[in-house]
């Protein structure tokens, strides 16, 4: 053992870039103060170490010189303003079942600073920040010979430290494998060293706990620049958890940036739990496969089952992505949002997602044990492709889905703009579930939906804005919807249905085929107070279809509207509405005289198809709504 202030200097290799010698200083020092140097012997250095930090140095603090092999063989603290500067070549041994907590500035390069093969623990205070090479046991790390036993730089530190991970995935300097699960404390900052995903070292986990890091239960962390990944053979089940502990406080708060999630899970890619006021800019999320059938699965309940409290809290905010799902399954959602009983915020903006089967983006209204989705939940600015083709693409752009056994369900405050996915033919940019657990749109906003069909159940205050064929299986009320009229598109209400105006996005005096049934085919009977008010359109076409009861209380334009009038087809009466100024009449054809026959009101007109002098068109002039007043002309 011996304490020495001499300045040796050994021969750096290629691979030692951080050392820290110059021509005129030993090493580069990080705390001012007193000076020494200490030389291990490659057996138990604890009392002369100890006694040089703790009571030479101590209390005026300064910096200690590292060489050699020192062997730790007891508990031992390093206080905060002592600085620790390790030589190349030198080693840190903690002796199994033993603790070495550094509070103070560690000054090294890129080699291996500790040994903690077994047991031993070397773990940071507060506020420090650390080289993850200074863990690890292998000498590059290459593809097939990954750095391990590093975990615990991480798991044992505590709060706010700085982790820094270098090489790259192209280099094969960069590819740290993990066999437990990452556990970082809060205000952690793990960062990488690439901008790009071929650029950023990558964690692999190779292990089969909850995840590949986890930040269940943890507050204000930062992930950037680097790739976070599954083995393809053993692989946890997430990559990156977040959410509360079981019966937790609120977690959240963290910062994404540049981060990759690609590899193998058997639950889901990222898997975001009531995560509260959580940010991601430009994440590369990819499931390739492991058992998963999500690449991005947030909730505000625990519906996979991997330990986490649900909260009706869930704050995120993703922009710039890249998101894409490999799983050759039907049920497969790229990303998948449930929703919940409160204060749920959750938009994706300004990305490509990709699928490969199944849908792009699945939206439910509930899980197992929370309610209707409240929103806001918004989809902008977003492309949709295929992996596998147009023949076989995914059928559906976003799917809303009800809570199993919850019946009606309200969706509210949903918002889809500028997005357009690759789907298969006959498929749905948007499509809402129907039948005994249904969706009710709730003051949502869909925009711009490009392409092809929307096919919804119920909506009431919603604005919807389509470039492709509307269809609405139920009621809707007090609704505005814009679509199309080129290139044969329509828009259909199926059943009974008040209060909607209809815009016309396309130039005046066109076409538009507008199919709309106020009543049902299993005979329900329309409200008097139905109405469709279609406007900014001078000259269309409408084709109003009732399958069970005549019109009432249709409206045929308001004083914001240039619409002149309108003609309806009404089955119930088998005749032709014509309506203008606020006064409506039939028209109606028979191979007949209609006089007691056709019931109709006054001023409505019949044409005998069967001919004849004085007897083919006929005028209904007295008997109110009876079939008596019609006279031949």
């Amino acid at each position: 053992m011996s304490v020495q202030s001499y300045n040796p200097r050994p021969t750096p290799t290629a691979y030692d870039k951080g050392w820290l010698y110059t021509e005129h200083q030993s090493i580069q020092r990080a705390i001012q103060g007193t000076s020494a140097s200490f030389v291990g012997t490659g057996s138990d250095d604890h009392t002369a170490f100890n006694t040089l930090v703790n009571v030479t140095i101590q209390p005026q603090g300064g910096n200690l010189d590292i060489f050699g092999n020192v062997l730790i063989g007891s508990n031992m603290t390093v206080p905060a303003n002592v600085g620790l500067s390790v030589a190349y070549g030198a080693l840190l041994n903690v002796a199994d079942g033993k603790t070495l907590t550094i509070n103070g500035p560690l000054i090294a390069g890129k080699y291996r600073v500790f040994n903690t093969n077994t047991t031993g623990i070397a773990k940071f205070g507060a506020g420090q920040e650390v080289q993850i090479l200074w863990y690890v046991q292998s000498g590059k790390g290459a593809a097939l010979d990954p750095f391990v036993g590093w975990e615990g730089a991480i798991n044992n530190a505590d709060v706010s430290c700085r982790f820094i991970f270098g090489g790259s995935v192209a280099s094969e300097t960069g590819v740290y494998k993990s066999v437990v699960a990452l556990t970082p404390k809060n205000g952690t900052i793990i960062q990488g060293t690439g901008k790009s995903y071929y650029e950023s070292p990558k964690i692999v986990g190779t292990h089969t706990g909850v995840a590949t890091i986890s930040y269940k239960g943890v507050n204000y962390c930062a992930m950037r620049d680097i790739v976070i990944s599954g083995d393809i053979t053993t692989h946890p089940q997430v990559g990156i958890l977040m959410g509360r502990n079981v019966g937790g406080a609120s977690a959240g708060g963290h910062l994404m940036e540049h981060v990759g999630v690609r590899g193998y899970w058997s639950k889901a890619a990222v898997y975001s739990i009531a995560s509260e006021d959580t940010a991601w800019i430009a994440p590369d999320v990819q499931l390739l496969g492991g058992g998963g059938i999500y690449s991005w699965y947030t909730s505000q309940d625990d519906d996979l089952g991997v330990g986490v409290t649900g909260s009706t809290n869930s704050h995120i905010t993703v922009t710039d992505f890249l998101i894409a799902n490999e799983v050759d399954d039907a049920a497969a959602a790229t990303v998948y949002v449930q929703g919940g009983a409160a204060s749920i915020n959750i938009k994706f903006s300004g990305g490509w997602l990709g699928a490969y089967r199944g849908r792009y983006i699945q939206v439910n209204s509930g899980g197992t044990t929370i309610g209707n989705l409240v929103g806001p939940v918004e989809f902008s600015m977003i492309n949709g492709e295929s992996g596998n083709g147009t023949a076989t693409a995914p059928a559906i752009g976003i799917e809303l889905t009800a809570g199993a056994g919850q019946g009606a369900t309200d969706m509210s405050n949903l918002r889809i703009k500028d997005v357009t996915f690759e789907v298969k033919a006959g498929g749905n940019h948007v499509l809402a579930s129907s039948g005994a657990d249904y969706i009710r749109l709730l003051n949502c906003d869909i925009n711009e939906i490009q392409g092809q069909a929307i096919s919804l159940y119920q909506a009431q205050t919603c604005v919807i804005r389509a470039q492709g064929n509307v269809t609405f299986a139920g009621t809707v009320y007090g609704s505005e919807i814009t679509y199309p009229h080129t290139g044969g598109k329509t828009l259909t209400f199926v059943a009974a249905s008040d209060g909607n105006r209809v815009y016309d996005d396309v130039s005046k005096g066109q076409l538009t085929p507008i199919k709309a049934w106020f009543g049902t085919a299993t005979g329900a009977t329309a409200s008097p107070s139905a109405e469709l008010i279609i406007e900014n359109n001078v000259d269309q076409f409408i084709q109003l279809l009732n399958l069970t009861t005549k019109l009432q209380g249709l409206a045929c334009g308001d004083s914001r509207s240039p619409l002149r009038g309108l003609l309806a087809y009404d089955h119930s009466a088998d005749g032709w509405l014509i309506q203008a100024g606020g006064h409506g009449i039939y028209l109606y054809m028979s191979a007949a005289s209609p006089l007691g026959v056709i019931s109709a009101t006054v001023g409505s007109l019949c044409l005998n198809v069967a001919g004849g002098a004085g007897t083919v068109l006929y005028v209904k002039e007295t008997g109110g709504s009876t079939s008596a007043g019609w006279v031949a002309k």
